[in-house]
């Protein structure tokens, strides 16, 4: 009963204000192509000294794209009309890092009896990613920023956002640690 109520609490926080026009839909990410661009021309211009072969660089490993699978660690605090409930919710994660550096996924733990899933959507920025775990129903969408790191085999992410509404407060923190599959 105690993850029904927590599952209800969480949806019953989503921003009644926010428009669909409005919220990210899946896909959008703020990737700004000027800066990547910028970035690329200073290090084609940039030169180490060293003797130069002709040969590309290699790419660095945590910038190839990959499929991650791993673990997530949720824990929702609630408090609100129906009391004060704390619980833990464990479960599993997929994930892709695209040539795009876009992440795209879902992951889902289960809370008491009840099944919570996530779409997990964000972006890579050399070691850092960014983005939002989104939690959604027919008629409210709850949206966790995360941030963390990626490495060249494992991506570790952290949240931890409360979310607010007409008396009801949920806090959902924890973390994400996945592993290149492919």
């Amino acid at each position: 009963m105690r993850g029904a109520v927590l599952m209800l609490g969480l949806l019953g926080c989503a921003d009644p204000k926010t428009s669909d026009d409005e919220r990210p839909q899946r896909g959008e990410h703020s990737y700004d192509a000027d800066a990547d661009a910028d970035a690329d021309a200073d290090a084609d211009a940039d030169t180490d000294g060293g003797d130069d072969t002709g040969e590309p660089d290699p790419t660095p490993a945590y910038l190839e794209p990959g499929t991650f699978g791993g673990s997530m660690d949720v824990h929702l605090v609630y408090d609100g009309s129906f009391g004060h409930f704390e619980n833990d919710c464990a479960g599993s994660v997929d994930f892709t890092i695209d040539e795009a550096f876009e992440i795209d996924g879902s992951g889902e733990c289960t809370l008491d009896a009840v099944d919570l899933g996530f779409f997990i959507q964000g972006s890579q920025d050399d070691h850092q990613v960014t983005g939002m775990l989104i939690m959604e129903n027919a008629t409210d969408r709850v949206e966790t920023p995360f941030t963390g790191t990626r490495n060249a085999v494992n991506v570790q992410i952290a949240f931890d956002t409360t979310h607010m509404n007409e008396g009801e407060q949920v806090r959902l923190f924890g973390n994400i640690v996945a592993t290149l599959v492919e």
